[in-house]
């Protein structure tokens, strides 16, 4: 059986999970702890995923503000 791909974006409460599917019209498929004291879920919806934002920071990158960018991934 082929996994399906997912579309992960972090939220503050599930209530955000549920507003980000309603405005997309995305499918939600699970609601999971991040750990992160302010992200603290990750929102699981069918499909692709759209932006690369949830690797960078699972992958411990971190955005920061500079002068060139208001958000530089680094």
């Amino acid at each position: 059986m082929t996994k399906q791909p997912e579309n992960i974006h972090s939220a503050t409460d599930p209530q955000k999970c549920r507003e980000i599917a309603r405005k997309y019209r995305w499918k939600l498929k699970a609601i999971r702890p991040t750990g992160d004291p302010i992200l603290n879920i990750d929102c699981v919806f069918e499909g692709q995923q759209i932006s690369d934002a949830v690797g960078k920071v699972r992958l411990g990158f971190k955005p920061q503000a500079n002068s060139e960018s208001p958000l530089k991934w680094t």
